[in-house]
């Protein structure tokens, strides 16, 4: 049976755990985010959709998600957005440009990011440190019980010499 010490130690190791988790798990999405996402003005997306240099919006309720085409050196490899401000030409604008676009419901979207911004970064660092921590700590208990078990065989024959 485990001591309370050794029970408070693994108790203890689990928070630390998880408090070094919790910030990684921030920056990684700070970073990820201010690589692949840029805010661009409502004027701006209107010049891109104006030189035809946009592929794909999607438009939500609060904003335009704006992929640009692979044509467009400036914002190569980012994701843009700008507030949506209920333009009633927006659709015919992107027609005209023969931009692909779709709305979106925001409920389908914050379960992505979610998924994306909190449970994966927390499931690689997981796998990486928790679940060889564990292994270490099984193989350990083992090693140990091993030993524990191998002293008591002494003891028992022991005893059982005595007789």
């Amino acid at each position: 049976m485990q001591s309370s010490k050794s029970k408070y130690l693994i108790i203890s190791g689990i928070v630390i755990l998880f408090l070094l988790i919790f910030p990684i798990t921030i920056a990684f999405n700070y970073a990820r985010d201010t690589a692949s996402t840029k805010e661009i003005s409502y004027n701006e997306f209107i010049r891109l959709l104006d030189e035809k240099q946009l592929s794909k919006v999607e438009v939500t309720s609060e904003e335009l998600i704006i992929t640009p085409s692979e044509g467009n050196e400036a914002y190569k490899g980012k994701i843009l957005n700008t507030p949506n401000i209920d333009d009633e030409t927006l659709i015919s604008k992107l027609q005209e440009a023969g931009v692909e676009y779709e709305g979106k419901n925001l409920k389908e979207t914050s379960l992505h990011n979610f998924m994306i911004i909190w449970i994966i970064p927390i499931g690689i660092i997981c796998s990486i440190i928790i679940i060889p921590m564990a292994a270490i700590y099984f193989i350990w208990r083992f090693l140990s019980l091993k030993k524990e078990n191998k002293r008591l065989r002494i003891q028992v024959k022991y005893l059982l010499d005595k007789k």
